[in-house]
């Protein structure tokens, strides 16, 4: 029901996420892990042109991070590009963050200053311990983003 109302508003890409949780970019980390293979991840995505495709996508997030695009206008402006193209539904990968305060020197490299925001004052922004990237253990199911534009209605 939800789909097909976010449809009838001619909405495009809709995110089926939590109150508690946002999006945002996935840029390359020193402690990304390597390529993770879930049993049932289809063969496309473990080529190692698909997986040399998605670094060199994610290599350049940085510079779009700093043009303050929205994840949604970037997805809107690649949407001709992998990982856009190929799927109308689009698993992304979850980190789960806890609850711990971050050292000073931490939220102080935050890059956040020249928005005028102090990260003490939003717990979406104060909180940078997470779990080990790509372990399931902690992080649990991914969460998607769908296309509505190319779904077709069922009645």
């Amino acid at each position: 029901e939800c789909q097909k109302y976010h449809k009838r508003k001619n909405r495009t890409w809709v995110a089926i996420i939590d109150v508690d949780e946002y999006m945002t970019y996935n840029i390359i980390q020193d402690d990304d892990p390597i390529l993770i293979v879930e049993e049932d991840t289809p063969e496309q995505f473990l080529t190692l042109d698909y997986v040399e495709a998605m670094n060199k996508t994610r290599s350049h997030l940085r510079q779009v991070l700093e043009k303050d695009k929205t994840v949604f206008e970037y997805i809107n402006e690649n949407n001709q590009n992998e990982p856009w193209k190929s799927e109308v539904c689009h698993l992304m990968s979850r980190l789960f963050f806890s609850a711990v305060d971050s050292p000073t020197e931490v939220l102080a490299n935050a890059t956040i200053s020249q928005y005028g925001l102090d990260p003490i004052q939003f717990s979406t922004l104060r909180y940078f311990h997470h779990a080990q990237r790509g372990k399931f253990d902690y992080n649990h199911y991914g969460k998607v983003i769908v296309d509505l534009s190319r779904t077709h209605r069922k009645e």
